[in-house]
């Protein structure tokens, strides 16, 4: 009896545990080829996605250079190879003299090439670079921007070079022409300056004297902006620096300009320490802190106040003017020092201006070895600050 009950007992057994296997076989069968599929639809989206890429690349006339977190190249797109200039940057053991900086002169240090910037970890945009034999030299506008490692793969960069030579011969082409327009401008000028003075110096022109005098006024006002053109266009000016005091050039900037601010409503007030002599020349100085009250003047068409301070620093002689005006937004900021430059919002108000005050003014403090900022913000008022080294 025990035998009749265990034979069928274990064949009923062993009759499930077929079962099962083969039911757990098969849904792992089912599995695998359910992630077939998905792998295949995975590699086939990954093929496109990488044919779409490859054409984008190919397409596009920008040079693109991916770098892996030693500088290695992982990537290069047809315009960055097929340029004989960019080529070069390319080889990993390429060293000093493979770029040149904006003054085409100088050689870029290894450290400082675009490939061992960005392996360092640092993003930046819109730096120049020049590239190629001398008299080929191209002009590139270089940026990078890194990524992190993820899904096995290691960090590194992408650096794009753009070739923007055609831009930097158009705007050297005008300079040039405004700078050859403004020469031949200032000599008639000069010219007409000197005879008004001598009809003004002789008698019998009393009943015209007025009108002779707005003659002058307006005849100095297109000379000083023909000499801004020059200054701007050529990015130098000539200064003939003596011992000066800038405490009492802003002093008498700010006498100068009470009158105009009290007839718009505003209060000018003077915050300086006393003495603070330094070696520039004088003339050009008081020419930019005339041109930063000005403008604190016409951007602060609904009254307020406007601050010049001058004061000593360990960086050296601070000098600033602070109003409480329209302001500036961060663009415009960026874009202040520009020649020409001009804010909407000074357009729409029709506040007048060539937009070369803050281009002469930095072209000024940077010949004397310092620095000109702005710090903004709209609603609020604009701060001028300028560094002159203490000497």
């Amino acid at each position: 009896m025990i035998r009749t009950l265990i034979l069928p007992l274990v064949m009923s057994v062993i009759a499930v545990t077929a079962h099962v296997v083969a039911t757990t076989i098969r849904r792992h069968r089912l599995r695998l080829v359910e992630n077939e599929h998905d792998l295949a639809r995975t590699l086939g989206e990954s093929v496109r996605r990488q044919g779409l890429l490859d054409a984008v690349l190919k397409a596009v006339g920008v040079g693109v250079w991916v770098v892996d977190a030693r500088g290695n190249t992982v990537l290069a797109n047809k315009a960055m190879r097929a340029d004989p200039a960019l080529a070069v940057v390319l080889n990993p053991g390429a060293g000093q003299g493979l770029l040149m900086s904006a003054d085409r002169c100088t050689p870029v240090p290894a450290a400082l090439l675009p490939s061992a910037r960005a392996t360092a970890g640092e993003a930046f945009t819109d730096e120049l670079y020049w590239a190629g034999p001398a008299d080929r030299q191209r002009a590139y506008s270089v940026g990078s921007h890194g990524f992190p490692s993820a899904g096995g793969q290691e960090s590194g960069a992408v650096i794009t070079f753009v070739d923007v030579t055609s831009l930097i011969v158009a705007l050297a082409a005008k300079d040039n022409f405004v700078a050859t327009v403004s020469h031949e401008l200032r000599t008639p000028l000069t010219s007409i300056l000197g005879y008004l003075e001598l009809v003004l110096d002789e008698p019998g022109h009393g009943d015209i004297q007025e009108e002779l005098l707005v003659v002058r006024r307006n005849a100095e006002h297109l000379l000083s902006l023909v000499n801004d053109l020059i200054a701007v266009a050529s990015e130098r000016v000539d200064l003939s620096p003596e011992e000066t005091d800038l405490a009492q050039l802003l002093a008498t900037e700010v006498d100068a300009a009470l009158p105009r601010a009290a007839g718009t409503g505003l209060q000018l007030v003077l915050d300086v320490e006393q003495p603070l002599n330094t070696r520039v020349d004088p003339e050009r100085i008081s020419q930019v802190i005339r041109n930063l009250v000005s403008n604190a003047i016409k951007y602060s068409p609904n009254g307020g106040l406007i601050t010049a301070r001058a004061f000593r620093t360990d960086a050296g002689l601070v000098c600033s003017i602070t109003d409480t005006g329209l302001g500036m937004t961060e663009e415009e900021q960026e874009q202040a020092f520009t020649k020409f430059f001009r804010s909407a919002r000074s357009r729409e108000t029709a506040i007048p201006g060539a937009g070369l005050g803050l281009p002469v003014s930095k072209t000024i403090v940077e010949g004397h070895g310092g620095s000109i900022s702005l710090d903004s913000e709209p609603g609020v008022g604009t701060k001028a600050t300028f560094i002159l080294p203490e000497s």
